[in-house]
């Protein structure tokens, strides 16, 4: 590495002259990987012998880096499996993304157009992705303002897609084996592989090639996070149960339907994905800050009680942050405190008249209910404004403050399924879960399995030791700036 390097390269780097976009991260927002693309672009363009980069996948951390890289003159070629980049947004419209939508409660979190609009923010470089909505956007209506933006850029990169990924998957392995041979000592002759492009039977969705073959210098991952784990397992057994639930992205739920209001709805999980879902299926509310506003809105009393609670969770979230980075491997442990001051918080407001009415408002009618379980005692990896607002609804059942007409929602901490099956009768799912207090039936109509991403693609072309994988773990935690700086 050049004297310039630093952090950027250090976080991402995963073999010589590849560097991976996609895998051990903390920090995975849409604008996370934007910023993350475009500070490795900023320090790999100081490298030696960057003129021509290959970037293995077209999602929103591939498409920034290679706007970035190809706008310095830098020969840039994206592959992409799909049919178009950004494939797993296009198709999504029942998810919500935003750049700031989960930074609240920052005093910016409201708009979410990119980069931010105020005249105090820094400005970004020409190439940084944009995008314009005041509040979150499906995440369909997103990928259309970003292909737009991508196929309007004066110096686009080169765009492969539908390209055949064993082809790939053999050059990205070639390339490694050719470059850590050249730090051996003594060095093998080894020669440099090329990339056949005729080889990977894609099509030109943009730019231009300038050869048949593609002779890359580096070599970034951006493949994304792997497979969700939805399939419900056993996590002491460490065996899957046969029981699946629909994907996060890739899979349109009921939990929304009228009709669930008066079913049974199970969700397994305690990180972001399972919270959002929690919400979505007890609330009318297609994201978590329109909940937020509706809180805010029922009364003018309440208002004010909520707005003055914001400083002190500012400043939980920005401690939880800090901690996150500079203790890596205590993840339970800060869990466990953040989610302690979020229930001291919200049952004291929970304790409050005007903040039950309002909970209630919010919850939709009907003799359904929510069953969360948690194999922890305490949430997981979970952005505030769902962790607090799921802490506010259980505050206030704990309470009974909610009336009968409403779903209802239980949290079962401690637990996890040890077998399941769907029987074919009214409930379509039946789960038998270990409890703290024994084992207990349960059934569902609905079932929503949120474990996380599994076996992320870079994991495939190349194996890091577990030193290795910790390292890049800790710094890909440390805080990312919301904006990079022209």
């Amino acid at each position: 590495m050049s004297a310039g390097s630093t952090l950027a390269l250090l976080a991402a780097k995963c073999a010589p002259r590849v560097f991976d976009l996609s895998s051990d991260l903390r920090n995975v927002s849409i604008r996370d990987q934007v910023v993350r693309a475009q500070l490795l672009v900023r320090e790999l363009l100081q490298e030696p012998e960057c003129r021509r980069v290959l970037i293995v996948g077209a999602g929103v951390a591939g498409v920034a880096a290679g706007a970035a890289l190809a706008d310095t003159g830098c020969e840039t070629l994206l592959v992409e499996r799909n049919a178009k980049p950004l494939s797993l947004q296009r198709a999504c419209t029942w998810r919500y993304v935003g750049p700031f939508m989960y930074e609240w409660p920052s005093s910016f979190f409201g708009d979410q157009s990119y980069p931010p609009t105020g005249t105090d923010w820094p400005h970004a470089p020409a190439a940084t992705p944009t995008w314009t909505s005041a509040v979150p956007l499906t995440a369909s209506a997103f990928a259309s303002q970003m292909l737009t933006w991508l196929q309007g850029l004066v110096r686009p990169p080169a765009v492969l897609t539908g390209i055949d990924p064993a082809e790939v998957t053999r050059y990205v392995q070639a390339f490694v084996q050719h470059w850590r041979a050249q730090h051996a000592a003594p060095a093998p002759f080894m020669q440099r592989p090329n990339l056949p492009l005729l080889g990977l039977y894609g099509d030109i969705w943009l730019g231009k090639l300038k050869s048949v073959y593609f002779d890359a210098d580096y070599v970034i991952l951006a493949g994304g996070m792997g497979h969700e784990g939805v399939e419900l397992t056993d996590p002491v057994l460490k065996k899957g149960l046969g029981v699946s639930g629909p994907g996060f992205w890739t899979e349109p739920d009921a939990l929304q339907a009228a009709s669930t209001a008066d079913e049974a709805t199970g969700v397994f999980g305690g990180g972001d994905g399972a919270l959002q879902d929690v919400l979505r299926a007890l609330t009318p509310f297609d994201h978590p800050l329109q909940m937020w506003q509706a809180l805010r809105q029922h009364h003018a009393g309440l208002q004010t009680k909520l707005d003055a609670e914001l400083p002190t969770l500012s400043a939980l979230e920005q401690q939880h942050r800090l901690v996150a980075a500079w203790h890596p491997t205590q993840d339970s442990a800060r869990s466990i405190t953040i989610d302690a001051a979020c229930q001291r918080m919200a049952g004291r407001l929970a304790g409050d008249t005007l903040v039950q009415q309002a909970i209630e408002s919010c919850l939709r009618r009907g003799s359904g209910r929510v069953d969360h379980f948690v194999m922890e005692r305490h949430f997981g990896k979970a952005y505030l404004l769902n962790r607090f607002l799921v802490h506010l609804i259980a505050e206030c059942v704990a309470r009974g403050a909610i009336t009968p007409a409403c779903m209802a929602y239980r949290r079962h901490l401690g637990g996890h399924a040890v077998a399941a099956r769907e029987p074919g009768s009214r409930r379509r799912f039946e789960i038998k879960v270990q409890h703290p207090h024994g084992v207990l039936d349960h059934h569902f109509d609905h079932l929503a399995v949120r474990f996380g991403p599994k076996g992320a693609p870079a994991r495939q072309l190349v194996t890091l030791s577990k030193d290795d994988q910790a390292w890049r773990t800790s710094l890909s935690g440390l805080q990312l700036p919301f904006v990079v700086p022209d």
